[in-house]
């Protein structure tokens, strides 16, 4: 507590006693304590002549505008980079696969096209009928490992399965005897003699190469052929005996082999 200073000037003489003074009140606001000097680290901390470990490579800066003060905001450069007021690190945002297998993209493959057959359906034991697959590059869209993709396809080879044992795999083109410019019942690429008659069933598989579209993030090719799934068709295989007649089946509808 500070008391107030008082100024007085006494005069007595003898008969009255006058007092002349004055009252100051002011009191002195102490200045306040100078902030507290800059930390040093010379390194010599914990250790006397630095035995206690080099600290040297940090350097620890006073500011007084980094002090606490309630309902102030300190600036930014106060807090440290790990401070847990920190926002948290943003994950970045996934990227789609570089490598795609053919397996991966098993359910975007377009059914093989209808099978048909040269003649129509029937065979004759021992001489070629011709199968005709028409294939042609398709494309299709979905999602694929969490992205929107666009699956393009290009016919590389047919997978044929005769139905008696038989099987081969060419070239994705097949073709009429009238497109080939050849005679019926002549040998094409895709056809086929059977040796026994009876029922078979011909399945046709297309392999494709592709690639996937992953739009902004480009396209990335697919590693191997993807089968499509199978198309049938049935063919009945016949014998056909040859004999000398006099007429013609549309002369004389009701002769032998008519």
């Amino acid at each position: 507590m500070v008391s107030p200073v008082i100024d007085c000037d006494t005069n007595n003489t003898g008969t009255d006693v006058t007092i002349d003074g004055t009252n100051d009140t002011t009191v002195d606001t102490p200045e306040p304590p100078p902030p507290p000097p800059p930390p040093t680290n010379d390194g010599t901390d914990g250790g006397g002549n630095g035995g206690g470990g080099d600290n040297t490579d940090t350097e620890v800066i006073y500011d007084p505008r980094c002090e606490w003060h309630p309902g102030v905001p300190r600036p930014d450069f106060c807090f440290d980079a790990d401070d847990d007021t920190e926002d948290e690190d943003v994950e970045d945002d996934p990227e789609p696969p570089t490598v795609v297998t053919a397996t991966q993209v098993l359910s975007f493959a377009p059914p093989t096209p209808s099978v048909s057959s040269e003649p129509d359906g029937v065979a004759i034991v021992g001489m070629p009928m011709n199968v005709v697959v028409p294939v042609s590059a398709s494309s299709s869209s979905g999602n694929l490992l969490g992205f929107p993709v666009t699956v393009h396809f290009t016919p590389e080879l047919l997978d044929l399965d005769y139905g008696d044992g038989t099987s081969v795999e060419v070239a994705a083109e097949s073709a009429t005897w009238e497109s080939l410019g050849q005679a019926e019942f002549t040998a094409t690429p895709t056809s086929h003699a059977y040796q026994q008659r009876g029922t078979y069933t011909v399945t046709a598989r297309v392999l494709s190469s592709a690639y996937v579209d992953f739009g902004q993030y480009g396209t990335v090719p697919v590693t191997g052929l993807v089968t499509s799934p199978a198309s049938t068709t049935s063919i009945r295989a016949v014998t056909a005996d040859t004999a000398l007649v006099d007429r013609t089946c549309a002369e004389y509808p009701t002769g032998p082999g008519c």
